[in-house]
């Protein structure tokens, strides 16, 4: 972002050496030739640059924000029900606002890894491991990895010391 005084030098030289934008870049190290190009238009239409950035006008007003939030809230707190039914094209701007509006809802939509099952030591991860090495049956390799880490055998019609079920 370059203030105003950045920008009138730049398009003052730009007029004073012939509008070659390449000279002026070289110069002030700075802006990019579109940039340049937008400025010079600028002034040569208006007589002067605009005083700092213009900011975008907010898609959404601050009263369909609150109608949204009341529509969630009344009706079953169902974030793709209240979408549908007032409109909105997708989550992201409506997550948002029931987060800003509603602090104990923060949270809610994170997508967590699933915690795992069963915490093994490396002694007992390397042995499962060597258990289901090639070589072996597959049955055979599923059992002994199951005792090696000390879990339930669910192996059909045998259990896990190998003896028939009856």
């Amino acid at each position: 972002m370059y203030t105003l005084e950045e920008r009138m030098k730049a398009v003052q030289l730009y007029l004073k050496w012939g509008r070659d934008s390449a000279a002026v870049r070289r110069e002030l190290g700075y802006p990019c030739r579109k940039a340049l190009r937008l400025w010079v238009k600028e002034y040569e239409t208006t007589g002067s640059l605009h005083n700092g950035y213009r900011t975008r006008k907010p898609r959404y007003s601050e009263e369909q924000k609150q109608a949204a939030n009341k529509y969630y809230l009344e009706h079953g707190r169902n974030l793709q029900r209240s979408i549908r039914a007032l409109g909105y094209p997708n989550k992201a701007p409506f997550r948002q606002w029931l987060d800003e509006a509603l602090p104990d809802r923060q949270g809610l939509h994170s997508r967590r890894r699933p915690e795992p099952r069963v915490e093994l030591t490396s002694e007992q991860k390397q042995t499962a491991v060597v258990a289901l090495s090639p070589g072996k049956a597959r049955s055979e390799r599923w059992r002994r990895s199951t005792e090696c880490l000390g879990l339930p055998c669910t192996g059909g019609k045998r259990n896990c010391s190998g003896r028939r079920i009856l």
